[in-house]
């Protein structure tokens, strides 16, 4: 998967069927009119199929191997029964240019406006960088 040069914002999910999925979806619903407006591309990289959903703004992208959570470490273990398991857990991550800039490790209200904060922070720094370089 690429990602575009500049800030971006991915949404990591596990199944886009799980209840913790689907609210976290309703939530970057609510906020796609913003991360529109502030120009910043957004994706949602799910474990599952997700040609069967369609978000605004949204690119959705799967990771069927979890590459991806594995890098951004959004895979955590759980003992559940005695037994331990492999859990995908929610993440927020902003990246600029390819770097990491913030990691929640949550996707919630909160982690969705510090996420988006970082992101209109990191965009202002690029279009200050380019109107410097004119000068």
């Amino acid at each position: 998967m690429k990602f575009p040069q500049g800030t971006c914002m991915i949404v990591l999910l596990d199944a886009l069927d799980k209840p913790k999925s689907e609210r976290a979806l309703r939530l970057c619903m609510e906020w796609q009119p913003l991360l529109e407006e502030m120009g910043v591309p957004a994706y949602i990289v799910s474990s599952s199929d997700t040609r069967l959903y369609s978000i605004p703004y949204f690119q959705l992208c799967l990771d069927l191997d979890c590459h991806l959570h594995r890098r951004f470490g959004a895979i955590r273990s759980k003992v559940i029964y005695g037994k331990s398991r492999d859990c995908i857990q929610g993440t927020i991550v902003v990246m600029q240019d390819k770097d990491v800039v913030q990691i929640n490790h949550r996707v919630n209200e909160k982690a969705m406006r510090a996420a988006c904060m970082c992101a209109l922070k990191k965009r202002y720094q690029e279009l200050l960088k380019k109107v410097q370089k004119i000068n």
